[in-house]
């Protein structure tokens, strides 16, 4: 509350009247209530009888201090604009006042309920006005009823006193971003790395007023410190994936292509694919390596040894998946070579390599559209020719609508890609009266079919959507092939004897040659694929029985049975003569060791040959402990879900994997084999756009680096996407300051 001491009221009080007429320009009240309030003042004191000049004296006091309050109730109420005035005259009134009294009064005015308030201290000046201070860094800013808080919000977002606080001890879950300069950098190079964007963006005109005005503070930097910023990433992603594969106990299957850029210069990729702990399938590229002219099969397999070691893969490798180049052989032979020296693979290396069923389905095809050569040449002549110009595209849709065609487009197809024929032909019958029309209607058009063109089209179409459908599901890179394949194998074998003895001649025709291409590569692929199916659940020996008995006669059927379950059981005795270290068996086995004591403590020979003996009991308790876990495996009822398509084998593993410890270690190293090198082909779909011609003329291992981090990151991408609001992933780590490069990079 205001107080008044003294004799200064009265001289107080008149000049507060003054001050507030003469700076406002006010005389008067627009309503004459100030006039009035002067006239009955006047009256009041003309009419009263003072009798002494003490009361005369306390008289005046009380006068000039109803005065004072009068005027000041008048200008406050009068006018709104006038509220600030208000405390000023009380700082003349009382110069002493507290700050929390304003503080008060502002709080009373609600204009303190915003949470900027907790970081900010209100200070009145002496001339009235007020200062916001902030309470880390103590900057003050403009502060009243019409100053804002939008400014004081910007600042708690840039104080680096205030960020420097919450990065030690944990900021609070607030409605205002935290701005990092470096964490926003590490995020822009990210983003650079995951979609494929060049170095010199961080230059471009708009990305640079696209960043300013949605953060100001973010400081671009100059196009080679953002290549280091890249390099940096890559080494701490890489850091990552090694960590990765050494906590893994499983063993890893590779894949691999090569892609010629230019003439002179080619490019060879390398993934890696595992299942982890938890049964989850994974592939990551680890290598992109710049392979220079010869590309000899000895210099791309010597590329790819070396990429083996920076990852310690060299005694890790189960399985290697290549296509259908003589190169490959090559490299096959020298990577089994090096390998085998290791003693690093299984079966002496009989499962090593496996060919890419995409390119042996893409080889038997072939040979059979070889038939119906002049067929497929008028539809893609002719797919062609209406796509030529806008004029034939536009009369061929009038034309379509006429003949009641689908609202679709022609399909042009990639002679080298067999399921982009299949593709162009399937949607080509559609239109079938539509080229008649078009025949008919322009004079031009020279590449009609002919009814048995369309005949024997349709005869080959239906026969390669089998091939489709089986190529479409053995190129699936999030789930596993390799148990899916045996049945489709065998049930395209089928089919292609049925079609090579039956009564439609060109079918027949067709399928001679394909059946002889099938044969070739069937041999090659077979053991790994029947101990692949043995370890579906939902078939195991079955699948091979059944299907033998109807591809081979009795005698060869029982052979081929018999040599399946013989690679099995031999791949399974290796397996449990090597048991993980988690397995039980090897902590029975450290156990054991533990328990008796060491022959060099011991003197006595017989205690040697009592050793001897209880080892040898030991050894032969496991190996029926280890034939009882297979005989059980084989005996037990298969799952059921033969016909589900949405059966996830991984997920019966994860369940049913601690009833069968060792063969569980076999599924999850031969799931993970991939039956296609779709993996590697798909690295090069994304190089073709990242190796322009400015970037080809970086160097190779800033190349890699850029690949491997594009593959590393974009698998972290989620695949559906979230919302915005509230689930922006912010956990990305920061990159370390470099004090330097921003002064002299930074723009």
């Amino acid at each position: 509350m205001l107080t008044f001491q003294g004799t200064r009221s009265a001289s107080i009080s008149t000049k507060m009247e003054a001050h507030a007429m003469g700076s406002h320009g006010i005389v008067g009240s627009s309503d004459g209530t100030e006039e009035r309030e002067n006239s009955s003042i006047n009256m009041f004191s003309e009419g009263v009888n003072l009798k002494d000049s003490f009361s005369h004296s306390c008289f005046s006091y009380i006068l000039n201090a109803i005065t004072s309050i009068s005027v000041t109730c008048v200008l406050l109420f009068s006018c709104p604009l006038l509220n600030m005035s208000f405390f000023y005259f009380s700082s003349l009134i009382q110069p002493s006042l507290e700050e929390d009294v304003s503080t008060e009064i502002l709080l009373a005015n609600k204009k303190l309920r915003s949470t900027v308030w907790k970081e900010f201290e209100l200070t009145m000046l002496d001339d009235g006005t007020y200062k916001a201070i902030c309470k880390h860094c103590k900057k003050d800013f403009v502060a009243g009823n019409r100053a804002g808080t939008s400014h004081l919000k910007y600042h708690i977002g840039v104080c680096s006193k205030l960020q420097s606080k919450r990065r030690k001890f944990g900021s609070p879950k607030l409605d205002i971003p935290i701005f990092d300069q470096q964490r926003s950098r590490g995020d822009f190079s990210r983003m650079v790395l995951a979609h494929g964007y060049s170095f010199n963006m961080s230059e471009h005109y708009y990305t640079r007023i696209f960043l300013y005005n949605l953060q100001p503070s973010f400081k671009l930097v100059h196009r080679t410190t953002l290549k280091d910023d890249c390099m940096r990433i890559y080494e701490e992603e890489k850091l990552k994936v090694y960590q990765l594969f050494e906590k893994q106990s499983c063993r890893f299957s590779l894949t691999s292509d090569m892609w010629t850029h230019t003439e002179m210069s080619g490019y060879m990729s390398l993934t890696a694919h595992y299942i982890d702990d938890e049964w989850n399938l994974h592939n990551k590229l680890v290598g992109f390596a710049h392979v220079e002219v010869p590309h000899t099969g000895e210099h791309i397999a010597k590329e790819i040894i070396s990429r083996l070691y920076p990852w310690n893969l060299d005694r890790k490798i189960f399985c290697f998946t290549l296509d259908n180049c003589t190169m490959n052989n090559v490299v096959v032979r020298e990577l089994k070579k090096f390998l085998l020296s290791k003693k690093a693979l299984h079966l002496d290396g009989n499962l090593f390599h496996i060919r890419c069923a995409a390119h042996v389905l893409n080889l038997i095809v072939q040979d059979g559209l070889s038939v119906i050569s002049s067929a497929i040449g008028n539809i893609r002549e002719t797919v062609k020719y209406v796509n030529g110009s806008t004029s034939r595209k536009e009369k061929f849709k009038l034309i379509a609508q006429q003949v009641n065609a689908p609202n679709l487009s022609l399909k042009a197809d990639v002679p080298t890609r067999w399921n982009s024929t299949f593709l162009m032909l399937e949607r080509a019958m559609k239109f079938r009266d539509a080229f008649d029309r078009l025949h008919e209607c322009d004079s031009s058009y020279k590449f009609l079919p002919s009814k048995e063109d369309w005949q024997n089209i349709k005869c080959v179409a239906d026969c390669l959507k089998v091939f489709y459908e089986v190529t479409k599901r053995v190129s699936g890179t999030k789930y596993p092939t390799l148990s899916l394949y045996f049945n489709d194998f065998c049930g395209i074998y089928l089919l292609l004897r049925e079609w090579q003895f039956g009564v439609d001649a060109f079918v027949a025709s067709m399928a001679v040659p394909m059946v002889d291409k099938f044969e070739k590569y069937w041999d090659i692929a077979n053991k790994l694929l029947e101990i692949a199916t043995i370890l579906d659940p939902r078939y195991k020996m079955k699948s091979i029985e059944y299907y033998y008995k109807l591809l081979y006669d009795p005698f060869v059927a029982e052979l081929r049975i018999e040599s399946a379950r013989k690679s099995f059981l031999e791949l399974f005795s290796e397996y449990a003569s090597q048991p993980s270290q988690t397995s039980s068996d090897a902590n029975s086995s450290r156990n054991f060791e533990a328990a008796v004591p060491s022959s060099s403590t011991q003197s006595s020979s017989l205690f040697a040959t009592r050793l001897g003996l209880e080892k040898f009991i030991y050894e032969s308790n496991s190996s029926l402990h280890s034939k009882s876990e297979l005989e059980i495996y084989l005996e037990d009822p298969s799952s059921p879900g033969i016909g589900n398509i949405s059966f996830d084998i991984l997920a019966w593993w994860r369940v049913n994997g601690p009833k069968y410890p060792i063969i569980s270690r076999m599924a999850r190293d031969i799931l993970s084999v991939p039956l296609s090198t779709v993996a590697s082909e798909s690295i090069f779909s994304s190089a073709k756009r990242i190796l322009d011609d400015y970037r080809c003329n970086l160097l190779p291992e800033t190349i890699e680096a850029i690949m491997c981090s594009h593959d590393w990151l974009k698998g972290r991408i989620p695949v559906e996407p979230r919302g915005v609001e509230g689930n922006v992933p912010t956990s990305e780590p920061s990159l370390p300051t470099k004090s330097q490069e921003d002064q002299t990079d930074d723009d």
